[in-house]
């Protein structure tokens, strides 16, 4: 291998490896994230961050394993970025199912700024004759009936 052909192999994975650790950082504060059961507009803004990392990370790890030389390197480095991807999908489908349950979970516990209530909910309401009412209908509510 000449000098500089292994210092631009150096160099690129220098820049790999800076790539490799935005991952991580970002990573960790999407994880921060998830175990504080932030926001969904808070957990999607750091996934599409980790997103586009983990892109320019593929990019880096491209522009070095073009630099290696030798089957079993380019192997050993393939193994890499393959467990770097796979960190990366454990990440993103835990992010993916925090979203979904999360919006799920917002769904039912919004209220309507009508009726004050949550979906699936209606008001039982005593009248002045002491008859329970379920949505104003008489009768209707939950327990005996007085008539």
């Amino acid at each position: 291998m000449t000098e500089v052909t292994k210092e631009a192999l150096n160099e690129a994975k220098k820049k790999r490896r800076c790539a490799k650790s935005s991952v991580t950082r970002a990573g960790n504060g999407l994880d921060y994230l998830l175990k504080n059961e932030r926001p969904i507009p808070e957990v999607e803004e750091s996934l599409a961050n980790l997103e586009d990392l983990c892109k320019k990370l593929v990019e880096k790890h491209d522009e070095y394993i073009q630099l290696v030389d030798g089957d079993e390197e380019f192997a050993t480095e393939e193994e890499w970025i393959e467990d770097c991807q796979q960190r990366f999908m454990q990440i993103r489908i835990r992010t993916k199912d925090y979203l979904k349950d999360k919006s799920q979970g917002q769904f039912e516990n919004e209220t309507n700024p009508e009726t004050g209530l949550v979906p699936n909910q209606t008001e039982t309401t005593v009248s002045d004759n002491g008859q329970q009412e379920h949505d104003g209908i008489p009768g209707s509510g939950q327990g005996p009936s007085h008539q």
